[in-house]
């Protein structure tokens, strides 16, 4: 018995998935503040230069060399009002297993490939589709360690491409692009399947605890089209979709992992009181199949290392 009990410690010692996690945006400092943004963005775009690939398959042989790093400013902001003498530039602070981290998302393209039907349907596919590729880009979370910003962990949001045929077409064409069919005063949210490029994450909204889900954190990230014409006149329509992302201690290392079985993606989610009632109702017809200690993760399955 003793040695069932020892091996029970030992995994709760070596894998935690029920610990407590909290996240606020963290103090401005008009003296320490603005040299913390500076530094932890060399790091970030340090991470950028070192983990941007080119696909072996990239067919514009001109620029194998070239590693897409375009970010954005970082631009937090939770359900609560952001303090008005903060830096939104700044990280937040997050506390999971009693250990605080900073945390700050950023976006860049981690692979640079070709959209696969983009040659067959343009004309003029060298200019447009290499532009597609180039422009393409992935939102990353970062959690650092506070003391010597040495990052912890980071873990790209992925937001994938709507694999249904587009509404009333066979197929993604590139000719008709999407702006004859969207509504700018409309107040729906834009159908993910308009999408004719790879997604671009250009910006975050919105971060919160995900609370229904343990140790998740939600973020509602914003994408525009990467095949989306080049116009000074006009903005890209911005599609949403919300991320849940689960926090893990493996070993007592900090993993992260996404986690769509629920909210589904790409999707439609906008705000985090939305993505929490769409777990809770997951939770709710979770229960009603199993009516016994049923919880969040009876209906995730987390990826094996």
């Amino acid at each position: 018995m003793k040695y069932i009990v020892c091996a029970f410690l030992f995994l709760m010692v070596t894998f935690r998935c029920d610990a407590d996690i909290t996240i606020k945006p963290a103090p401005y400092d008009k003296n320490k503040s603005p040299e913390l943004s500076t530094k932890i963005k060399r790091i970030t775009d340090k991470y950028c230069v070192d983990n941007s690939k080119i696909s072996k398959d990239y067919p514009y042989g001109d620029n194998r060399k070239y590693q897409s790093c375009g970010q954005f400013d970082w631009e937090w902001k939770d359900t609560v009002a952001y303090p008005k003498n903060d830096n939104p530039n700044l990280p937040y602070l997050v506390k999971f297993n009693g250990k605080e981290l900073l945390a700050i998302v950023t976006s860049f393209n981690p692979l640079l490939m070709a959209e696969p039907s983009c040659p067959a349907n343009h004309s003029d596919n060298e200019s447009f589709c290499e532009g597609i590729a180039r422009t393409q880009s992935t939102c990353h979370v970062f959690f650092l360690n506070p003391d010597n910003l040495k990052i912890e962990a980071v873990a790209p949001l992925n937001i994938a491409r709507d694999p249904r045929q587009m509404p009333g077409q066979k197929e993604r064409t590139f000719f008709d692009f999407y702006y004859k069919r969207y509504n700018p005063k409309s107040t729906k949210p834009i159908d993910p399947r308009y999408l004719e490029g790879w997604p671009l994450c250009s910006s975050l909204s919105a971060v919160a605890i995900a609370k229904d889900a343990s140790d998740g954190l939600l973020f509602v990230l914003n994408y525009i089209d990467s095949a989306a014409p080049v116009d000074p006149r006009n903005e890209p329509p911005v599609f949403t979709s919300t991320v849940l992302m689960l926090l893990r201690e493996e070993w007592g290392k900090l993993k992260l992992y996404q986690e769509s079985s629920c909210l589904g993606n790409p999707n439609t989610i906008s705000t985090i009181a939305e993505a929490r009632k769409v777990i809770r109702a997951c939770n709710a017809a979770d229960k009603k199949v199993d009516p016994g200690d049923a919880s969040w993760t009876d209906i995730i399955s987390v990826p094996e290392k």
